[in-house]
């Protein structure tokens, strides 16, 4: 069993804008004895934006992954934002097949969020994606 928790700061002023949030991450990993393995991922945040007006958030997060064979990954994704005491919520779920060491196909079918996205170290806005299917083919050249 693999466990990490962490709590994450970020504080960005300007004169046009201050925001705070405070980011409480955890994962927890089982392996197991035939090489597969359970991955759930939680995340809470709580973030104050202040333009003209403040505005308050509260962001909870919770992915849960099953590796198959190292070869198949099911998952499902909730994402729950309230804010101003209005909540939106955001459910998915992914089949991803790894054809090969450079190369992954996935199947995703929900909506997901819009926003700022960052994973190892790179951020970029993704537009949101509401009740569809995407497939994405995924390769390192």
């Amino acid at each position: 069993m693999y466990y990490k928790f962490g709590i994450d700061r970020f504080d960005e002023f300007s004169e046009s804008k201050q925001i705070t949030a405070t980011t409480f991450p955890s994962q927890f990993v089982l392996e197991f004895l035939d090489g597969n393995s359970l991955t759930i991922y939680l995340e809470n945040q709580i973030k104050s934006e202040k333009k003209s007006e403040e505005v308050e958030f509260t962001n909870n997060y919770l992915s849960l992954s099953y590796s198959y064979q190292g070869k198949w990954i099911f998952s499902g994704f909730f994402d729950q934002e309230k804010k101003n005491k209005k909540l939106n919520s955001w459910l998915g779920s992914d089949i991803s097949y790894k054809l090969n060491t450079e190369t992954m196909i996935s199947i995703f079918y929900g909506s997901q969020k819009g926003g700022l996205v960052c994973a190892n170290g790179i951020c970029a806005e993704q537009p949101g994606f509401e009740d569809g299917i995407k497939i994405t083919l995924r390769t390192i050249l």
